[in-house]
């Protein structure tokens, strides 16, 4: 079992039952499960596959929870960037994960801008909002 048929198994299991609760909201096992399968849809509609890396630059929130679950149901490798680190540091990890996509919180997009320049040209960024 890895971490994809966790998410799958609860919603099958617990559907109706919270599975996340921040910040004032509360999102079922069933509703995760089904934001995670949009998330996987629309990365398979970018173009991304099985064993593609992605990149995700964000603080804790419920998107970052869909993206992660997204990468483990559809087989691809989460790299998470941690937003404290300096900008040079942030650039060594990206080069070295060499992401297909990179996801970031909307407080990060002049980050991102930044780091663009040190990816390859075909990377999909996309905001969390």
């Amino acid at each position: 079992m890895n971490m994809g048929d966790v998410f799958i198994r609860n919603a099958q299991c617990f559907g109706d039952h919270p599975a996340v609760r921040f910040e004032g909201r509360t999102t079922t096992h069933r509703e995760l499960f089904g934001r995670i399968r949009q998330v996987l849809s629309a990365l398979e509609k970018r173009g991304l596959k099985r064993q593609d890396r992605i990149a995700v630059l964000s603080r804790n929130c419920v998107e970052y929870l869909e993206i992660y679950g997204a990468a483990a149901v559809g087989g691809l490798i989460g790299a998470g960037i941690n937003y404290r680190l300096s900008l040079p540091e942030q650039t060594v990890i990206l080069q070295d994960a060499d992401p297909a996509g990179v996801f970031f919180e909307d407080c990060y997009a002049h980050r991102v801008e930044a780091l663009r320049a040190s990816l390859d040209p075909s990377v999909i960024y996309e905001g969390l909002s």
